[in-house]
């Protein structure tokens, strides 16, 4: 009936309720046991609060075959239906946990890449970034819109990474998309036989 309709309005904040699904959340989706999937990245998005910006890092993400990502803090749900269509529906695609810290999820072997824009930051381009990769698997950690920053005590073993711009700071989005190309581009470069 209306009012049910109008309730939904409310809950979803979304206009036609008459376009929406019901989601079966995993078990596991709080919980970082078994998540990676077999790649060599994982996304981390450290209070991500535009649901676009979300959405479109998910259909990047599977542009490049990126399909573990870690959703920290405050950001925004996921799922939220204003995600889903910025995603155009690859958020399904996604192997998605949400947590509140993933230090004590990490070993060794795994190297957080968090991407600000700091002076002593290296370049995204320098050596040391190319060797630590190639013997890793990586986190690309991406921070809040606003302030651009991440939450570093929740992270270990991480280099700090800047993307060399005529500007200050970067949308979210596009910085996901360009560490995606030159990352993924440098790993199969190297995988190739010589």
């Amino acid at each position: 009936g209306i009012e049910d309709e109008e309730k939904l309005r409310k809950v979803l904040k979304i206009d036609n309720p008459s376009i929406c699904a019901l989601i079966n959340i995993k078990q596991d989706f709080f919980d970082l046991e078994n998540f990676f999937s077999g790649g060599r990245f994982c996304v981390v998005l450290d209070s991500i609060q535009n649901p676009w910006n979300m959405g479109g890092i998910f259909r990047t993400n599977s542009a490049f075959s990126i399909f573990d990502v870690i959703v920290l803090n405050n950001s925004v749900f996921p799922f939220s239906p204003r995600v889903i269509r910025a995603s155009k529906g690859f958020v399904f695609e996604q192997n998605i946990r949400m947590l509140n810290n993933v230090r004590d999820y990490l070993d060794e072997k795994c190297i957080s890449l968090i991407f600000e824009n700091k002076k002593d930051s290296l370049d995204i381009k320098d050596k040391k970034i190319g060797e630590k990769i190639m013997n890793s698997n990586v986190m690309l950690v991406f921070g809040n819109e606003e302030y651009g920053v991440v939450s570093k005590e929740i992270f270990k073993n991480y280099i700090s990474v800047k993307i060399v711009t005529k500007i200050d700071s970067l949308n979210v989005f596009s910085a996901h998309s360009i560490a995606c190309f030159y990352l993924t581009n440098l790993i199969s470069s190297n995988d190739k036989p010589s």
